[in-house]
Order: C-alpha cells, then sequence, then structure tokens
C-alpha cells in the first residue's frame, strides 16, 4: 500500500471515489451525492493543482488503485491558523478492517503536524463507531455532540466533535 498527496493527474480517479463514498456512505458526509454531482470535479481539481500545504488531499494505492482518501485543510484566517481540519476520510467497504484507514489517518495527522499546527479537529456523524473508534486509537478526543446537525431523508443525525491535541 502506498499513501501520499493527490494531484492534478489523479482527479478522476480522486472524484470518482468521492462520488462512491457519497453513494454508499451518505450520512458520513455533510454534502450529497446530487450536490457533488452538480458541483461537478472542479472543487476536487482546485484542490489537488494547489502549490501550498494548507490544503491538501491524501489517497491510499492498493495495488495502483485509489482505494481511500482524506482531506487536510489548515484555514487561512489568522486566529484559526493553529488547528488544522480533517474532512472526507473513506475508505472503499471491501478494504475496511486491513490497516488502510489508519495509514491515511496516521499520514494527515503527520502532515497538520508538519504544518505546524496545535491541534486538529473533525466531525463524524455521532453513530458511526467504527470511525469514532478509529480515531480515539489515533488519540482523538470527542469534546462534544451537536444534536440534529444534519437531517437526511427526513431524519436528524447528530454530530460528534473531537479534537486531536498534538505535541507542540
Amino acid at each position: 500500500m502506498l499513501v501520499r498527496r493527490l494531484h492534478a493527474e489523479d482527479l478522476e480517479a480522486a472524484y470518482a471515489l468521492r462520488l462512491h463514498a457519497l453513494e454508499h456512505a451518505p450520512d458520513a458526509f455533510l454534502v450529497t451525492l446530487a450536490e457533488e454531482r452538480e458541483r461537478g470535479s472542479d472543487g476536487f481539481a482546485e484542490i489537488l493543482d494547489r502549490r501550498d500545504e494548507d490544503h491538501v488531499i491524501l489517497g491510499a494505492f492498493a495495488e495502483d488503485e485509489l482505494v481511500a482518501q482524506v482531506g487536510v485543510f489548515r484555514p487561512e484566517r489568522t486566529k484559526i491558523r493553529h488547528r488544522a481540519l480533517i474532512w472526507g476520510m473513506y475508505v472503499q467497504p471491501e478494504r475496511q478492517g486491513q490497516g488502510i484507514g489508519g495509514a491515511l489517518l496516521d499520514r494527515a495527522i503527520a502532515h497538520a503536524r508538519g504544518l505546524g499546527v496545535e491541534s486538529v479537529h473533525l466531525s463524524i456523524e455521532h453513530g458511526n463507531v467504527a470511525a469514532r473508534r478509529l480515531y480515539e486509537s489515533r488519540g482523538f478526543e470527542m469534546w462534544g455532540v451537536e444534536p440534529q446537525a444534519m437531517k437526511s431523508d427526513g431524519e436528524y443525525l447528530d454530530e460528534a466533535h473531537l479534537r486531536l491535541v498534538l505535541a507542540s
């Protein structure tokens, strides 16, 4: 398995995996499949074309196939540049339980640490126990739950907020 930063030449595979994620795990993401399709691949292309380190997408490859990805974002605003956000984490269902998610998350944390941030934040659907276990295994702690944060197909979903404090 190879974990690396994705670039412009990875756009087709990265966008296809994003659509797959939204189709197969719709409650794990804020954006809907319809919204992502409407937006198109331009949003991903913009991130993959960036030359700075503040907004990247990392990918995990197995047998030369992109099987997992995650975004790392460091805000531009001065008062919140001390933290980074992990977003869009997804591992293909048939690849889960093989250590790919952990390796990808470790790389995302290392990237955030390299940015010099003091903490890494993320949010997950509160009922996603497997994701919470993975994040907690890396030291993330839940600091709050937002009730009814999302509404999907007429049902409310709570969102858990987690934070990893990095050693300074």
